[in-house]
């Protein structure tokens, strides 16, 4: 059984204190972030994955990206998404954050996708991130869009909906992939 999981981006730190982010007094990355991982993980959903998603934490109670990697490991989870937004000096569009080849895989998806509907969208090579290097399991970090000057709200959940459905095309790339290596 392949249980995946939706993070969102920032969160209650170890300490219990409360990061949101980037942002100002109107919106902050929290905020966003919190809105696109519960369109994705809705949307995951009705595709038939089973997932365990920081959505249905109470509001502000979901771990930051630390707490996230124990998730993952504690409920036994197979890969792993966390929701993010960049900042005002990066990229409009989606960025997806990967290590390695399986992680790449599962972002590659998402960004054919957010290009195929004439979004900006790039895969970014970073496995020293905790998120991406720590979990035993293939996990990234979607760039849904910037802070400072965030997508309408209807274009973040459609944002949302093209990067689930990426996902279950990255999902399936990983299988495929496995399946190859096991017949070999």
């Amino acid at each position: 059984m392949t249980v995946g999981f939706v993070g969102i981006g920032h969160g209650r730190k170890d300490d219990g204190t409360f990061d949101p982010g980037a942002g100002d007094a109107d919106v902050t990355e929290h905020q966003l972030n919190t809105l696109v991982a519960h369109v994705v993980t809705a949307a995951l959903r009705r595709s038939g994955l089973i997932v365990a998603s920081e959505v249905d934490l109470p509001y502000r109670s979901d771990p930051n990206y630390r707490g996230s990697v124990r998730e993952i490991a504690r409920r036994h989870c197979t890969w792993g998404a966390e929701i993010h937004h960049d900042w005002r000096g990066g990229d409009p569009g989606i960025a997806v954050l990967y290590g390695g080849p399986k992680e790449r895989a599962l972002g590659y998806g998402i960004v054919e996708l957010a290009r195929a509907f004439n979004g900006a969208a790039k895969l970014v090579h970073a496995p020293q991130h905790t998120f991406i290097a720590a979990p035993s399991v293939p996990t990234i970090i979607v760039e849904a869009g910037r802070v400072d000057d965030a997508a309408p709200w209807a274009e973040l959940i459609f944002r949302g909906e093209i990067i689930a459905a990426g996902l279950v095309v990255g999902l399936q790339q990983i299988q495929l992939t496995r399946a190859t290596y096991q017949a070999a």
